[in-house]
């Protein structure tokens, strides 16, 4: 084993995929039969307005990201009306917009109290929970949601990111292919359904699961990126390229995507186009330390250490504890015949990272010091 790069690991795209149920705009109009959709009307301070006016106000606010003004004309509303549940919901909806999670549960918690039958409130207080790795808690109100909606396609799917996230892959299967069955188009859940199928090695049904949300949705850019990484794994860095591609094409500041392009580029030893993946990543996020390393990586393998090793110097300014990085370092030095910095940078990468033990027994860049005692010492 080489010098290693680093494909940045996609599991995290399940989380980017939640989708917050908002109906309490169907479930006004619905019930109240008055707007068909929420109107810019300024707040006109000689006008009495009423509960309804401001909750109106306020959800034209959110669907318009202008969470804080939001946020006020939720709190008008639940003034004039304290058991306003829609209200309450909508102000918790604009504070977790607002990265405020735990003011945003109680906004739920609050409106489930009011409403205990409000399936969009408990699924909303399941996000956030879930959001703050509080997996177990989610579950609960995505299952009160259930209780009260068997049909909730959304909060079935959210279960599933929860069983994810609790290492149960297998139950969250279970629960995308039920949100599956009752809605065949739900892209969300073919995603997430092939990113938990990943984690038990089911490479095939995987992909066959990406496929799907990609005929659903033919920009879904996750899904092209993930099927590109999945691609490359299991040694078909063409193929890979070939979605990368497709991802790029949707959004070009997908830095994640030339990032792991640029490993499948140097799968093939097309280094020069390697490198300019990396720096068209670095461009678009200058701390991507994967894309440090892994450029690191590429001037190493043409033979241009010495900007190699800025490069990785430059990763572990960003991350400190990047054992990949400190594992490439000691192989610089081991080439060279370092042995005093090469031992300092191995015993990095192993505290780091204990596999890297293994790496350095079967990295032909440390041929020379496999016989050698400190070096043993250290690797078993």
């Amino acid at each position: 084993m080489n010098t290693r790069r680093y494909g940045r690991n996609t599991n995290i795209a399940i989380i980017a995929c939640l989708c917050i149920f908002v109906l309490s705009s169907c479930e006004y109009h619905d019930r109240q039969h008055k707007l068909t959709q929420y109107e810019d009307v300024k707040i006109n301070p000689q006008k009495v307005y009423s509960s309804e006016d401001y909750f109106n106000h306020g959800m034209f606010n959110l669907n318009n990201k202008d969470y804080k003004n939001s946020i006020l004309n939720f709190d008008s509303a639940i003034q004039l009306k304290a058991d306003y549940y829609l209200a309450w919901n909508g102000k918790g909806l604009a504070n977790k917009k607002l990265g405020k999670n735990k003011e945003a549960i109680k906004c739920f918690a609050k409106a489930i109290e009011i409403n205990p039958n409000y399936q969009e409130a408990w699924n909303n207080k399941g996000i956030a929970l879930l959001e703050n790795k509080d997996y177990n808690e989610a579950i609960k109100c995505f299952d009160k949601a259930l209780k009260i909606n068997t049909e909730n396609t959304v909060a079935r799917f959210n279960k599933g990111v929860a069983l994810v996230k609790l290492g149960k892959p297998k139950e969250a299967i279970k629960y995308f292919d039920k949100a599956l069955k009752i809605n065949p188009n739900y892209t969300e859940a073919w995603f997430n359904r092939g990113l938990a199928l990943r984690s038990l090695g089911k490479t095939a049904e995987e992909m066959r699961s990406y496929k799907k949300a990609i005929e659903l949705k033919p920009d879904y850019d996750e899904a092209l990126f993930n099927s590109g990484y999945t691609l490359r794994n299991t040694g078909k860095p063409e193929d890979a390229i070939a979605f990368y591609d497709r991802a790029l094409k949707v959004n070009p500041n997908y830095y994640e995507a030339w990032n792991n392009k640029g490993v499948a580029l140097g799968d093939l030893d097309r280094i020069t186009e390697e490198i300019e993946c990396y720096d068209r990543a670095i461009s678009i996020k200058p701390d991507c330390f994967e894309a440090w390393n892994n450029k690191g990586v590429a001037l190493e393998n043409a033979g241009k250490t010495e900007e190699g090793m800025k490069c990785f110097a430059k990763t572990l300014e960003l991350k400190p504890d990047m054992g990949i990085t400190w594992f490439n370092i000691a192989c610089v030095h081991a080439v060279k015949g370092s042995k005093i910095d090469m031992l300092a940078s191995l015993k990095k990468s192993i505290d780091l990272e204990r596999k890297n033990k293994e790496h350095a027994l079967s990295s032909p860049k440390f041929k020379w010091f496999w016989d050698d005692p400190d070096f043993l010492e250290l690797v078993k």
